[in-house]
C-alpha cells in the first residue's frame, strides 16, 4: 500500500504517510467504512476519499462550515 498511495496523491507527504497507516490497519481489521470530519475544503478529506476509493473502503464524511454540517458518502456503494 506504501509505494501505491505515495505515487497517486497530489497532497503532502506527511498527509498520506498518516493515512497509509490508518487504512492498512483497518484493511487488516477487515474494516469496510471510514469515517472522518473536517472543513468543505479539508485537504484530509479529499485525500482520504481518494484512498478509501482506491483500496475499496467506504468513507463517510462529515464536512463543517460556520453554518451547516453535512454528512457525505463517498467511495463503494
Amino acid at each position: 500500500m506504501y509505494n501505491i498511495i505515495l505515487v497517486t496523491y497530489p497532497f503532502s507527504i506527511t498527509q498520506v504517510r498518516k493515512l497509509e497507516y490508518l487504512l492498512a490497519d483497518a484493511v487488516e481489521r477487515g474494516c469496510k467504512h471510514v469515517i472522518t470530519c473536517g472543513s468543505f475544503q479539508s485537504n484530509h478529506c479529499r485525500a482520504t476519499s481518494i484512498a478509501c476509493a482506491q483500496l475499496g473502503l467506504q468513507c463517510h464524511l462529515y464536512l463543517r462550515s460556520a453554518i451547516t454540517v453535512s454528512v457525505a458518502v463517498v467511495g463503494v456503494v
